[in-house]
């Protein structure tokens, strides 16, 4: 029996989709920041980013996690996110530092509330 492969109405851009296939998105360690195979047996403990960025076009805001705020960044303003595509470019208007996921995830889910919201307000 003959199968055909689908074909995808707008493929996406080769070098996009190997640069966050390859680099990920997420900062979280699996399970919870286990040892890591290759780094000697000891736990990778990377820092953690809480950032918040404003549209330069339109009063939005978005907030977020990562583990290199820089590449995040740069993904936010050249259009790789689906959720912020429509609003670059970007400013950067707070980035925290914490040493583990759940502090960092707890100030995430803060900013994203309402006290949050006017916190980052506050800032602009």
């Amino acid at each position: 029996m003959y199968f055909e492969m689908p074909v995808w109405r707008n493929p996406p851009k080769a070098d996009k989709l190997a640069d966050l296939v390859a680099l990920g998105d997420r900062a979280r360690p699996a399970k919870g920041g286990q040892a890591t195979p290759g780094l000697g047996g000891q736990a990778q403990n990377p820092m953690i980013y809480v950032y918040a960025i404003r549209s330069l076009k339109i009063k939005y805001n978005y907030v977020g996690i990562t583990n290199n705020i820089s590449r995040r960044f740069s993904q936010h303003n050249l259009g790789y996110n689906k959720s912020t595509k429509p609003f670059h470019p970007f400013k950067l208007i707070l980035s925290e530092t914490y040493e583990n996921y759940t502090e960092a995830r707890k100030r995430e889910k803060y900013l994203k509330s309402g006290n949050g919201r006017e916190y980052l307000k506050s800032l602009i």
